[in-house]
């Protein structure tokens, strides 16, 4: 199959691979239909972190089940599914208690490479999640969503304690910033403080959201932007705060 390997920093090749096979009894293989490149992707490709080369790349996935191992019981081939960016057992106490990220049999999906043909999925009954039917073309794009930024700005609202009559700093204005703008906003009465870098608060100035950004937070009661944490805690009148920004 062919898919995208980093070298070095700026570069990126597409090549051959090697198709993936199930190695473990709780693996499944899929047939990419969607994946993309992360924010976090570009730190080793702009030379920020260590690459330690040749590397496959790619962490965000949606497709199709082609094989599963014979101890997957929830998944089956055929099925359309998305997984996460951490595969992880579900069943771990970490998992148990929200935080699959530190499953104690975790697997990177980076070291795996997403941006290719295929993806062998470790702990398949826990990483992969089905949806009920094959969905429509347009309609896998915003699935693939589900893979890393929507879980990511979830869990930062979740973790700020967003609720009823709170004022929410929102750490970062890329997809996850966003999405996590849309989490902390599930409460009806949340209030909302989005942050980005151009925030001057040393002279009195906010600007702006950019467009699309101001179609979302013109929905919201109360919106300004900064992009760090520093930033974040000068935000007079935010009664927590969701991190959401990669570095």
């Amino acid at each position: 199959m062919r898919g995208a390997v980093l070298y070095a920093p700026g570069d990126v090749r597409v090549e051959e691979r090697d198709d993936p096979r199930i190695i473990d009894p709780t693996d499944a293989v899929i047939r990419l239909s969607a994946t993309c490149v992360c924010g976090s992707d570009l730190w080793p490709y702009r030379g920020i972190e260590a690459v330690e080369g040749p590397a496959p790349m790619g962490h965000e996935y949606a497709g199709v089940v082609q094989e599963v191992g014979r101890q997957v019981t929830t998944i089956r081939p055929g099925q359309f599914v998305v997984g996460s960016f951490w595969a992880s057992d579900n069943t771990c106490a970490l998992c148990q208690a929200g935080y699959q990220s530190s499953c104690v049999n975790r697997v990177l999906m980076g070291t795996l490479g997403a941006q290719a043909g295929f993806l062998r999925v470790p702990l398949a009954d826990g990483t992969l999640v089905a949806t009920p039917d094959l969905p429509p073309e347009d309609l896998v794009p915003s699935l693939l969503a589900a893979s890393d930024v929507l879980g990511t700005g979830w869990f930062g609202a979740v973790a700020a304690q967003a609720g009823p009559a709170k004022t929410v700093a929102v750490v970062g204005d890329g997809a996850v910033g966003l999405l996590a703008v849309l989490a902390a906003a599930v409460p009806a009465s949340a209030r909302l403080a989005e942050t980005a870098a151009s925030a001057m608060w040393g002279r009195g100035r906010i600007h702006p959201p950019c467009a699309p950004r101001a179609a979302l937070v013109r929905r919201q009661p109360r919106v300004f932007f900064v992009r760090s944490t520093a930033l974040a805690q000068k935000a007079e009148g935010a009664d927590c705060s969701a991190p959401s920004a990669g570095r």
